[in-house]
């Protein structure tokens, strides 16, 4: 939704993230107000949306908007499987990623070509496959900084530990942005370059 201010407290709506406005933050409450039974009924919903796009779809996956769904990590799988196969007729053999074995079962087949495919019947089957799983911590923090323009996350219990935001090589001391789980601080520190490649970041 948009910004309000409630009780004193200012609430940042979906127009204030970047790449995102206002008619983006509509097409999202009108969505949030239905009911689905499975995320891929989101998702075809969401995509016919003009206001909505796939950019914007994946960023919100990542920032764990969805997880009433399941995990982001499996969520993100879910949605590129989805933006491969849905409403899709036919795949050339040459540069179709799904196993011969599984999409035979949803098609016919040509020298050259998977032709006449069940989409939504592979995309199920192809879906219930997914494993549920979190997408690494970083790819959350990164997503916050570049939409929201600040991370909120914070750990107390992850004392000493800190997440490699970006590193500059230009030079020959290196700077390195870490971002600290325990605090929610930004820190840089500069590295040797020999003591980056006896020891890189893992």
């Amino acid at each position: 939704g948009e910004t309000v201010c409630h009780d004193n407290t200012v609430w940042l709506g979906t127009n204030t993230m970047k790449g995102f406005g206002k008619n983006v933050a509509i097409a999202l409450k009108e969505l949030s107000q239905k009911h689905y039974n499975n995320f891929i009924e989101f998702l075809i919903e969401a995509s016919q949306n003009p206001n909505i796009d796939k950019s914007q779809l994946e960023s919100l996956i990542k920032l764990d908007w969805f997880n009433s769904f399941g995990t982001n990590g499996k969520l993100l799988h879910i949605y590129n499987l989805f933006s491969d196969i849905y409403g899709r007729k036919q795949f050339a053999k040459d540069k179709c990623n799904i196993p011969h074995d599984v999409i035979i079962q949803f098609c016919k087949e040509t020298e050259k070509q998977y032709r006449e495919v069940d989409s939504n019947g592979l995309l199920t089957y192809m879906c219930n496959l997914a494993q549920d799983k979190e997408l690494p911590l970083e790819h959350m923090l990164k997503t916050q900084s570049e939409v929201y323009g600040h991370i909120s996350y914070v750990n107390p219990s992850r004392i000493n530990t800190a997440v490699c935001m970006d590193i500059n090589t230009k030079y020959s001391t290196f700077k390195v942005q870490l971002y600290r789980l325990d605090t929610g601080t930004t820190m840089v520190c500069k590295l040797r370059k020999k003591s980056f490649e006896n020891s890189p970041l893992p």
